[in-house]
């Protein structure tokens, strides 16, 4: 899974690689409904607050799970790292 910055053109693939130690590690919550609904945004604030130029996040899928309550939502759990 990539969530990418929407300030960033071009695909993943074409960038030039971000150097050693410029990212972060963050769980990563995307709706299995509809891929455009994910903390991403949250992630990228936090890593622009900690001083990094946040490009794209990649995670590792862990599960889906669906919370409980009147507001239930389903998401897909990612261990991810945020990139700069």
């Amino acid at each position: 899974m990539v969530a990418d910055t929407p300030t960033r053109a071009g695909a993943v693939w074409e960038r030039d690689a971000p150097g050693a130690g410029e990212g972060r590690e963050c769980l990563l919550l995307v709706d299995p409904d509809d891929p455009n609904r994910s903390n991403a945004p949250a992630l990228f604030a936090e890593a622009a607050r900690q001083g990094l130029e946040p490009r794209l996040a990649v995670g590792t899928y862990l599960l889906t799970a669906v919370e409980e309550g009147p507001h239930a939502a389903r998401w897909d759990y990612y261990r991810a790292w945020v990139l700069g």
